[in-house]
């Protein structure tokens, strides 16, 4: 059995479920490229007709989103053109989700002061597990974004395991796996499980974990 632990950075993505893909750490298989500063109102003028494009950002108007989420009793998935297939790509669907992920990133990335080193994924990655120690087996590989998931089968991103972002690909991570016993947290119909290997993910740029996968060693 392996358990994926999402990072508190990925975390805020859980505020609003119709926002989000949120299922964990499943790939979506399609890539998306965008920007926040492209979700705007543009004006095009034809003739004496001006007409509004709407606030897009990821396929979804974000107005319609944002007037749908204010009423509480709407399915907004199947009112708002374009949600429903954002939530099914486990995609970013508001943009003020993402800001606020843009926004935490720059803090991490000014109080990081540097990039990580191996040392340091390393030291952190032990310092997860009270049963591992310095004596425990550990390996830590520096790869792109895009080569890990490539190699793991994952689609993850700087802010966890969403449709991974093409400007991303080339972020840098540690991949750090440690041998040493560790147990999953459990769930109401399922008890904790003792695993003997684990594999943390972390941004190289911020020094946070991206991905925790208990019982597994994220690559060879």
């Amino acid at each position: 059995m392996t358990i994926k632990i999402i990072s508190s950075l990925r975390m805020v993505c859980a505020a609003s479920v119709l926002l989000l893909a949120v299922a964990g750490c499943a790939s979506a298989g399609t890539t998306q490229s965008r920007a926040v500063s492209g979700a705007s109102d543009v004006a095009i003028t034809s003739g004496n007709t001006a007409t509004t494009v709407p606030n897009m950002f990821s396929g979804v108007d974000q107005d319609l989103l944002h007037q749908c989420e204010a009423q509480h009793t709407v399915d907004c998935e199947k009112t708002v053109p374009g949600l429903a297939a954002c939530v099914a790509a486990r995609d970013i669907c508001d943009v003020r989700v993402q800001q606020e992920m843009d926004e935490q990133r720059s803090k991490a990335l000014a109080k990081a002061g540097g990039p990580m080193t191996s040392a340091a994924a390393i030291a952190t990655a032990l310092q997860a597990n009270p049963n591992a120690t310095s004596s425990s087996p550990v390996s830590a590989k520096e790869m792109t974004l895009a080569a890990y998931n490539k190699a793991s089968g994952e689609s993850l991103s700087e802010n966890g395991p969403a449709a991974a972002q093409a400007a991303s690909h080339d972020a840098l991570v540690w991949v750090v796996n440690v041998e040493a016993d560790m147990y999953t947290d459990g769930s109401p119909h399922q008890p904790p499980t003792l695993e003997h290997s684990y594999s943390v993910i972390y941004d190289v740029q911020t020094h946070q974990s991206i991905e925790l996968c208990i019982g597994c060693k994220a690559l060879p």
